[in-house]
């Protein structure tokens, strides 16, 4: 029996310093977070009365506010570096969960907690995109981005039901505690070498004109079908299993051996993905997603809501390795305007991903969300496989 793992040269390789450092810094942030897993939405969802329009419309808010914040963030990096600008965000996503812990009894920190993570995400996810599309090893990236997507996958596999169990027995005050002092921890692996700048020269104005520039149709299509999508999955997907499966412990079984499903998958596609069936493992993750996205609206008993969870992140994984890989070639390739292309990601992936959830929020009272959401995840998701080989083709 063949099993298809980096060589060990490969391996050494993919592990220099730079490159383990992240790998263990997104595994501890990854295994807070995963504490939480769906249970940060269905707890908001909660806290605004089981109303799913304002759920959606907070979130689309914090997509909005995440896109606009994105070219002061780039900004940021260059000027103190990508490690530290990861040190200065933490304790936005702290500042988040305590006033989540404190919802309860201030309501008014609705505000703070939409201000503070939409600023973390704008710096943390553009500093550290900047810092793995450096790193990793160009002949290897699919393998490297495997792992970067597996690693967490452990944490993942084991968060959510965990996070059910603290929850049940000791409330969300513990439970966010916890996910406090994991995300204070997981910085301190970057800092064992050295600092990195990434250039960056646009204004606020000229970042969202490159962003938007018409000769990047292809790769926005993609982004846009990639930030709809992405986020009708962490957002409206809790929900319908919520819904349907309302005991916690439960609902973190259900997340927790999908992940595991999704790990054992990724590792496998890491190997394709740095092949020249690339394009075909990606096309192939399209097809079976927007299959998975449309069959969602005839859901009905737990059963198939767990198939479905498990075959759903799975096809996604089919989907993650090759595009993230294409991705990361593409910023790489990008050599001084890597900052630029990377907020241009951001940008447009949460700008149109936050629009559709207002949208979707005015319009719940009109048509029934969860099909709406199914079907546009379906259609936008078929966009993944006409992302560029490279930013060459585009001008």
């Amino acid at each position: 029996m063949s099993h298809h793992f980096p060589h060990t040269q490969s391996l050494e390789y993919s592990l220099r310093r730079e490159v383990t450092e992240i790998y263990l810094s997104v595994t501890i942030k990854h295994f807070g977070l995963a504490l939480l897993s769906v249970f940060e939405v269905i707890y908001l969802f909660e806290w605004f009365g089981s109303s799913l329009a304002l759920l959606l419309l907070f979130y689309g808010m914090n997509y909005v506010l995440h896109a606009l914040f994105t070219p002061f963030a780039a900004m940021l990096v260059n000027r103190i570096g990508v490690k530290k600008s990861i040190l200065l965000a933490n304790p936005f996503i702290i500042l988040f969960f305590v006033s989540l812990l404190f919802l309860p009894s201030w309501p008014w920190l609705i505000i703070p907690a939409l201000l503070s993570i939409a600023i973390y995400h704008a710096i943390f996810w553009l500093a550290f995109h900047i810092d793995f599309s450096r790193f990793a090893n160009p002949e290897h990236r699919g393998r490297q981005t495997s792992m970067l997507l597996a690693i967490p996958m452990i944490a993942h596999a084991i968060g959510p039901l965990l996070g059910g169990f603290l929850i049940t027995e000791f409330g969300f005050s513990v439970l966010f505690l916890v996910v406090i002092i994991c995300l204070g921890v997981s910085v301190l692996p970057l800092f064992f070498s050295r600092e990195v700048h990434e250039p960056f020269h646009l204004h606020w104005r000229q970042t969202f004109h490159y962003a938007f520039s018409f000769r990047h149709w292809r790769r926005n299509l993609v982004f846009i079908g990639d930030g709809i999508s992405g986020k009708i999955s962490v957002v409206v997907w809790p929900v319908f299993l919520f819904l349907a499966i309302t005991n916690f412990v439960d609902l973190g079984v259900i997340n927790s051996v999908a992940f595991l499903l999704t790990l054992l998958m990724g590792l496998y596609i890491g190997h394709l993905t740095d092949s020249p069936r690339r394009r075909v493992v990606l096309t192939l993750g399209a097809i079976f997603t927007s299959f998975g996205w449309l069959a969602r609206i005839l859901l009905k008993t737990p059963w198939q809501l767990f198939a479905f969870d498990a075959y759903g992140r799975v096809s996604r994984r089919i989907i993650d390795v090759p595009y993230n890989a294409l991705f990361y070639k593409s910023a790489y390739e990008h050599g001084e305007n890597k900052a630029a292309f990377i907020a241009s990601y951001e940008i447009v992936t949460n700008l149109f991903g936050g629009f559709f959830l207002i949208l979707l929020a005015a319009l719940a009272n009109m048509v029934d969300p969860f099909i709406a959401a199914f079907v546009t995840a379906g259609i936008f998701t078929a966009f993944f496989p006409i992302m560029p080989d490279s930013n060459k083709k585009e001008k």
